[in-house]
C-alpha cells in the first residue's frame, strides 16, 4: 500500500489515524515513506 500522499493528505491522516485503527499500521510506515 505505497501511494504518494500530499502534505495535506497526511495530516488529514494523522487526524484519522486516532479515529481509525485501520491506519495503525500504516503509522509504521509513515517514517519509512517520508
Amino acid at each position: 500500500m505505497t501511494r504518494q500522499w500530499s502534505a495535506t493528505e497526511w495530516s488529514a491522516a494523522g487526524k484519522r489515524t486516532r479515529r481509525v485503527g485501520n491506519h495503525h499500521g500504516d503509522n509504521r510506515s509513515h517514517g519509512t515513506l517520508i
